[in-house]
């Protein structure tokens, strides 16, 4: 059984999980630089990485192996254009953890 729930800085997570979300930042994004992911994983996997934008088009995908334990991935954001998206990640096990973000 899953049950998700946000949180007060808007991060959505599911209990049962394997792959915790812990932060995102910074959000919003300004000008160009890079959105960090600070991920927590029970064990060594790959995951899936999607951004979404508002209309619900894939914007970027992508495949990153990480390790147990806490994990830091950065995105470059420089070619993203101003508007809302959803960063949508997918463990081993097909369990999906997503925040939305914003770019200014």
């Amino acid at each position: 059984f899953y049950q998700a729930y946000k949180s007060q800085n808007g991060l959505t997570f599911t209990y049962g999980s394997k792959l915790k979300l812990l932060e995102l930042y910074p959000n919003p994004l300004m000008e160009t630089g890079d959105l960090t992911l600070m991920l927590l994983s029970p064990e060594d996997q790959d995951i899936q990485i999607e951004l979404f934008n508002t209309i619900g088009q894939k914007v970027e995908s992508f495949s990153i192996a990480i390790l147990e334990g806490r994990n830091k991935v950065s995105l470059n954001y420089r070619d993203w254009i101003a508007g809302g998206y959803v960063v949508v990640l997918t463990d081993s096990s097909g369990e999906k953890v997503s925040s939305k973000v914003t770019v200014y």
